[in-house]
């Protein structure tokens, strides 16, 4: 039986494998080319798509739990999809901030299986962040809605906002680790139509024949002049931060820029964690050079406060009122070039009378660095502090005397001395 079907088969396939022709054996190990090749390209695509992980999460997005796969994660209402990217499918704002050694996390939250929203977070070898940034997805693309920049230290020194007609731009800066300065700028999308206006024919008017016209550009039939948009500064402010020796924010002031010239400085309340001191008003000249005045600035509420200031905006008096509008405290400064010499406090009763008096006097060296500041409470001297470089030496008085000597370096106290018998 075996012999008659062979004897079926075909001549060429009843020949041993060793015996036949070398072409006919290619043929049979001979693979698709059409076949390799989407191999090939389906690998080469594979390897260059991101790696994704997906997790269940909420309206705020965020990453909840775990999800087995992009299907089931789009089956929910929210879900977050989290991977690693290259800079090439970066948007082209951020495409300037990034570094060869940035890691880029890109995050995109789906609401009903439709993304709403992406966030990119770029991030160091040792994975703290650089930069994050923010965008709405309007029709399948994103919209970009923030950036923020940090330094080594993890510390903010830039932040961009976008809408539709406005733009903000932000930038920190830092002394020692604490926060000193900082400036905005917002810029304003105007939109400037083009006004169409008729010239008379002069040849016309005039009899004569008009002269020869340039051929105008070529255009369709009644097509709309395009309005012209253009991205204008609208305003630009400084914020000044002081602190005080225990390195708390005392308080903030604003300059304004207009025009190139700046207005007056505009002081907020002192910020202070009891909120019966909110509206407590400090003189933006003293507040931040001496915790003397604090107790009696920011004792009572004050819901008023009245500014004189001079034509540098300095400011040389300022009058607290009660919230039926009677005086109940007064500030003075008193100016030497362009230093503070000295801070007068002065309550009264309501009946006007001075209920208590403070003043603060600076002392100065020939470089016009304060060098020295003593403390009255009703004429008699209570406090002072001597200053040599980097290191301050406060003393407290009683009866003149002094009762406690402290020492100070680079705002740290290292040594303390208190007298015998005192």
């Amino acid at each position: 039986m075996q012999r008659r079907m062979r004897k079926n088969l075909p001549a060429s396939l009843d020949v041993p494998m060793q015996n036949r022709p070398l072409e006919k054996r290619a043929r049979v190990f001979r693979f698709p080319r059409a076949v390799l090749c989407f191999l090939y390209g389906l690998l080469f695509i594979s390897r260059s798509l991101p790696a994704q992980s997906w997790y269940i999460s909420n309206a705020s997005g965020q990453a909840l739990y775990p999800a087995p796969s992009r299907i089931v994660a789009l089956r929910n209402d929210y879900c977050l999809g989290m991977s690693i990217i290259s800079e090439t499918m970066l948007p082209p704002e951020l495409i300037a901030y990034y570094r060869p050694s940035y890691k880029i996390d890109c995050r995109t939250l789906y609401e009903k299986g439709a993304p709403i929203r992406r966030q990119w977070v770029f991030r160091n070898d040792g994975g703290g962040s650089r930069l994050t940034a923010g965008a709405g997805i309007r029709d399948g693309s994103p919209v970009l809605a923030f950036i923020e920049r940090y330094n080594e230290n993890d510390a903010l020194i830039e932040e961009r906002q976008f809408s539709e007609d406005e733009q903000s731009r932000t930038m920190y800066f830092y002394e020692n680790a604490l926060l000193v300065r900082s400036e905005t700028e917002v810029k304003t999308l105007f939109t400037m139509r083009p006004v169409e206006t008729e010239k008379p024919d002069a040849g016309a008017e005039s009899g004569e024949n008009p002269p020869a016209q340039q051929p105008a550009a070529v255009r369709p039939a009644d097509a709309p002049d395009e309005p012209q948009r253009e991205w204008r500064e609208t305003s630009f402010w400084t914020d000044y931060y002081r602190y005080s020796r225990s390195q708390s924010l005392r308080n903030v002031q604003r300059v304004f820029r207009s025009g190139g010239l700046q207005t007056p400085v505009i002081s907020f309340p002192q910020i202070t964690p009891h909120t019966e001191f909110d509206k407590a008003f400090v003189s933006p000249k003293a507040a931040y050079n001496s915790a003397f005045l604090n107790d009696a600035l920011s004792g009572t509420p004050i819901p008023d406060v009245m500014y004189t200031t001079d034509a540098k905006g300095r400011v040389l008096a300022e009058n607290h009122y009660d919230e039926t509008g009677v005086l109940i405290g007064g500030v003075t400064n008193t100016w030497v070039r362009d230093r503070i010499a000295s801070v007068a406090w002065r309550s009264f009763d309501a009946d006007g009378s001075v209920l208590e008096e403070r003043l603060i006097e600076y002392g100065y060296d020939a470089k016009d660095n304060r060098v020295m500041e003593r403390n009255y409470v009703n004429g008699v001297l209570e406090r002072s502090v001597r200053t040599e470089g980097g290191q301050e030496t406060e003393e407290l008085y009683m009866d003149g005397r002094v009762v406690l000597r402290t020492f100070w370096k680079d705002g740290v106290k290292i040594k303390e001395d208190r007298m015998r018998g005192k």
